[in-house]
């Protein structure tokens, strides 16, 4: 599968869905939300 997106990802046709992005001081509270089925794209952990 991801060889048949890497070259639309690469043209920019597809474009990764992100939940929200988190700084790494929050990584604890981030596996119960992911946990909770409530995710509804990537979680993005930030420095």
């Amino acid at each position: 599968m991801m060889m048949e997106m890497a070259p639309r990802y690469a043209r920019g046709l597809a474009k990764p869905v992100i939940d929200r992005a988190l700084p790494i001081s929050a990584l604890k509270g981030a596996f119960p939300h992911m946990g909770s089925r409530g995710v509804m794209g990537k979680l993005v952990m930030v420095k």
